[in-house]
């Protein structure tokens, strides 16, 4: 079992499971980031979305924290989670709304992340 597997067992309340994704709310997204970063996985990039009844990505909520050499780091997973809080606490605290977040006007639903996380061979080079 993966590590975003294993989080979404221990929180069943907290996650959604489509099409092959692990989407976590954002409700507790800090300790899947606490988590990730306890276990030396770094974060490659998030993406906010709305899931109810229909999907709805946020299209100015894409982060790519793995851009200019910056997964070579060698405090990778440190920075990067850090980088995904300061998100999360700033710009991405509120739901996604309208053209600002380039999401469709009819969205509704659950705040929910995308994780796009280095594999456990990945983070022991970063550490």
């Amino acid at each position: 079992m993966n590590f975003e597997e294993n989080f979404a067992r221990r929180h069943p309340n907290g996650v959604e499971k489509q099409g092959g994704l692990i989407f976590i709310g954002v409700e507790i997204s800090r300790e899947f980031i606490d988590d990730a970063e306890h276990q030396g996985i770094g974060i490659l990039g998030m993406d906010g979305f709305l899931i109810g009844e229909f999907t709805y990505p946020a299209l100015g909520r894409i982060a790519d924290f793995s851009t200019d050499g910056n997964d070579s780091r060698s405090d990778f997973v440190a920075w990067s989670c850090g980088q995904a809080r300061a998100l999360l606490a700033g710009p991405w605290r509120s739901p996604p709304t309208g053209e600002a977040d380039q999401i469709h006007p009819g969205a509704a639903g659950r705040y929910m992340i995308d994780f796009v996380l280095t594999d456990r061979s990945d983070a022991d080079a970063h550490v």
